[in-house]
């Protein structure tokens, strides 16, 4: 039996007001792609409780996704400014073997909302949020990103 969650929201508010960007790592429950990516994703902030709202808090969010992986049929993308879309922002698959494949965010085939939003894309794109999956992206220093997650079931 499926289990009906229609979307899910994940707001990420980056109060810093110095220059540059700040990286997140959400999901990742098993911590493998912060594990391969060494650095990199070693310095994104991973306890972003603090800096993320949603009606269920993300790193329980992440945490469910050790029993039940979430297939998700695709995402809205806001952000404050349209150049944000140029920050990074890639989902990760990681393999216990070191091996990582990447899939980037690929904006120029986004169904494009700005007729009405410009600061507004909705991806169209299936992806499964298991464990070992995560999303490594950038936020600009004194902006906000918000993610919503169409939810097609938790397998």
């Amino acid at each position: 039996m499926k289990n009906k969650i229609p979307a899910f929201s994940i707001t990420i508010a980056n109060d810093n007001v110095a220059s540059g960007s700040a990286f997140y790592l959400l999901f990742d429950a098993d911590g493998i792609n912060e594990s391969i990516g060494g650095i990199v994703y070693g310095n994104a902030k991973k306890n972003f409780d603090e800096h993320a709202t949603s009606s269920v808090s993300p790193s329980v969010i992440a945490e469910t996704t050790k029993t039940r992986p979430i297939k998700i049929t695709g995402f809205n993308y806001q952000v404050q400014n349209s150049s944000d879309f140029s920050n990074n922002f890639e989902f990760l698959v990681g393999n216990i073997d070191g091996r990582q494949i990447r899939l980037p965010n690929v904006i120029q085939k986004a169904r494009r909302n700005t007729q009405f939003d410009s600061t507004l894309l909705t991806i169209d794109e299936e992806i499964i949020i298991d464990s070992k999956t995560a999303l490594f992206m950038s936020v600009t220093n004194g902006t906000t990103v918000t993610l919503t997650f169409f939810v097609e079931e938790l397998i």
